[in-house]
């Protein structure tokens, strides 16, 4: 009776590993990163819906502007 509880638990545990991975590949596919010269704009996204936007040709929802090296990367949901 052991045997098939500790057989069912890891089974179960096995299953709902497997469905957070699942979960977290669908979201990267709805981030997008790219980097523009300069740096972060003032307002919330950094200017970086303005720029996505005339790059790509696709609206997003929402860009995050994160500052590196000579550059600016703008991190954008798409979906």
């Amino acid at each position: 009776m052991k045997s098939v509880l500790y057989a069912l638990l890891c089974f179960i545990f096995i299953v709902s590993s497997h469905a957070q991975d699942v979960e977290a590949n669908l979201m990267n596919r709805c981030t997008r990163e790219l980097p523009f010269p300069g740096k972060c704009g003032s307002s919330e996204d950094g200017g970086c819906i303005k720029l996505y936007s005339s790059e790509k040709k696709l609206h997003p929802s929402r860009c995050e502007c994160e500052p590196r090296y000579k550059a600016r990367f703008c991190r954008c949901k798409i979906c």
